[in-house]
C-alpha cells in the first residue's frame, strides 16, 4: 500500500520516449478521462489521510497523479461527538482513523417557510408528517454509536491540515462479512486501477507537447511558479521578498533560462504578478518589508479580512445577508498596505476562511463571519 510521495513532485510535461521519474500531472479540464474519477473511490483510510491537495488546483487531492475528491469507506465508528449542526464520527478500517461529518439538515418551520416562499401553506396533516419524517431523518443518523460497522460516502475536505469526509452516504452495516469483502476488494483496485499511472490518450498527449517556443515558454512559467509554490512551503513564513525565493539554486536556475541575458529575477518578479492577479496565492504589500504575502497559509491579510467583515456585518443591513465581495474589497483597499488587492487574492483568501469555517458563504458573493 503506497501513498502519494510528499514533496519533489513537480508539475511537468512528459515528453515523448522519456520516462519520468516523478508523476505528471494535468489539468483539470482533463481529469474527466480518468475512469475512476467521478466515481466513489474505495481507499484505505491511511492512504486518505496522506493525500496532499492536487498541484496548483485546490479542491482536489492526488493519489499518484489521479484526481480525487469523493471516497468511499467502510470500518467501525470509535468515537461520536453531537454537535450543534452536525454529527461527528471518527471511523477506523484498521489502516487509520478519518474524521466523518454529517451534518443536519434542517426542517422548522421557518426555514419551510423561506423555502416553500409566499403564499405556500401546509395543512396539520402533511406538517405532521413533515415533522415525523424530519425526526425519523435525524433519529436514523444519530444512532450510529461506538462500535457500529459504518459504510461512508462522501467529499473530501481539509479542514485545519488534517482531511476529513463530508457524508453523502451513511449507513449502518449489519454484517461484518461485508469488511471482509472490502479488504479482499481493495488490494486489487489497487493494482489494477490506483497503482496505475493516469495517462491520457497519446493524440491528446502529443497535443500538450511544447511544439513551439511560445508553447515552451508557457510550460517554463508553469514549472516556475510551482517551483516558487514549493519554495514558499519551505520558507514557512508569511512574508518574503524576491531575493528569498532566488536564494533557492534549482528555482534561480529555471528563471535564468527565461530571462533576457541569463538574469531571472524578471521572470521570477513576472511569475510572482501571476500567481497575484490569476491565482490570488500571494498579493503585493505597500510600504512594507518583506514586499509580498504569502496568502497559502495564515497571514495578515487573513486576519485583516476577518476584522473588516466583522465590522460591515455589524450593520443591520449586512447581518443576515452578508458582505457582498466587492463592498468588502473597496473597504479593504482603505488600508495603505492593501490600498491595491487584485479581487484574486481577496476571493483566494475567502476560500481559506471558509475552508477552516472562520466564515460562511450565504449567496454567490456574500459571506458572514462566524
Amino acid at each position: 500500500m503506497e501513498g502519494i510521495g510528499s514533496g519533489g513532485c513537480h508539475v511537468v510535461m512528459a515528453e515523448e520516449g522519456q520516462p519520468s521519474a516523478d508523476p505528471v500531472f494535468y489539468p483539470p479540464h482533463l481529469w474527466g478521462l480518468d475512469f475512476h474519477f467521478n466515481t466513489f473511490n474505495k481507499l484505505y483510510v491511511a492512504d486518505i489521510l496522506s493525500l496532499k491537495p492536487y498541484p496548483s488546483y485546490p479542491g482536489a487531492f492526488a493519489y499518484k497523479n489521479h484526481p480525487v475528491y469523493k471516497v468511499d469507506v467502510m470500518g467501525v465508528v470509535v468515537r461520536k461527538e453531537d454537535r450543534p449542526k452536525l454529527f461527528l464520527y471518527s471511523v477506523d478500517d484498521g489502516t487509520g482513523v478519518v474524521n466523518c461529518c454529517c451534518w443536519k439538515r434542517g426542517f422548522s418551520s421557518q426555514d419551510m417557510s423561506e423555502g416553500c416562499g409566499d403564499g405556500c401553506q401546509l395543512s396539520p396533516e402533511l406538517w405532521s408528517e413533515l415533522v415525523a419524517l424530519r425526526t425519523e431523518r435525524e433519529s436514523d443518523t444519530a444512532t450510529f454509536d461506538l462500535g457500529d460497522l459504518l459504510h461512508v460516502r462522501g467529499k473530501l475536505k481539509q479542514f485545519r491540515d488534517l482531511v476529513e469526509i463530508v457524508a453523502y452516504y451513511t449507513c449502518r452495516v449489519d454484517n461484518p462479512s461485508h469488511q471482509v469483502a472490502r479488504m479482499l476488494e481493495l488490494p486489487h483496485l489497487y493494482g489494477q486501477c490506483y497503482d496505475k499511472p493516469f495517462v491520457p490518450p497519446y493524440k491528446l498527449q502529443q497535443q500538450l507537447l511544447p511544439a513551439t517556443k511560445g508553447k515552451a515558454l508557457s510550460t517554463q512559467r508553469f514549472q516556475l511558479k510551482q517551483r516558487i509554490g514549493e519554495r514558499l512551503a519551505s520558507l514557512r513564513a508569511p512574508h518574503f521578498s524576491l531575493s528569498d525565493l532566488m536564494q533557492d539554486s534549482a528555482l534561480a536556475h529555471l528563471a535564468a533560462h527565461m530571462g533576457e541575458g541569463g538574469q531571472g529575477e524578471g521572470a521570477v518578479r513576472e511569475a510572482v504578478r501571476e500567481m497575484e492577479e490569476v491565482e490570488g496565492s500571494v498579493c503585493y504589500r505597500h510600504h512594507a518589508s518583506p514586499p509580498f504575502e504569502n496568502l497559502a497559509v495564515s497571514s495578515q491579510l487573513e486576519r485583516h479580512v476577518m476584522s473588516t467583515l466583522h465590522s460591515l456585518c455589524s450593520k443591520p443591513k449586512q447581518r443576515e445577508r452578508g458582505c457582498d465581495q466587492h463592498q468588502l474589497l473597496s473597504q479593504v483597499h482603505r488600508s495603505v498596505q492593501y490600498s491595491s488587492l487584485r479581487p484574486a487574492a481577496l476571493l483566494f483568501t475567502l476560500r481559506r476562511l471558509e475552508a477552516n469555517s472562520d466564515v460562511i458563504r450565504v449567496t454567490d458573493r456574500s459571506y458572514l463571519p462566524l
